[in-house]
């Protein structure tokens, strides 16, 4: 039972830090732009919380099903 926890506090961390990186990827990517610059705000650390919130519900959706807690 802890080690879900353990992963949830993994998953959830590693999330919240690749958005930004992520987004950057998926900029270069579909635009002309580029440099590879993150310009952290507070908007973009929102947005990474609700990342990783979905990330984290996703996770808890699949533990559900999954396993027999």
């Amino acid at each position: 039972m802890f080690l879900l926890l353990g992963y949830t506090f993994l998953i959830g961390g590693i999330s919240f830090q690749l958005y930004p990186i992520w987004e950057m990827i998926w900029e270069i990517a579909l635009t002309d732009h580029n440099e590879f610059k993150i310009f952290y705000s507070t908007t973009k650390l929102m947005l990474s919380s609700f990342c990783a919130g979905a990330v984290l519900i996703t996770y808890g959706g699949i533990i559900g099903k999954v396993s027999g807690y």
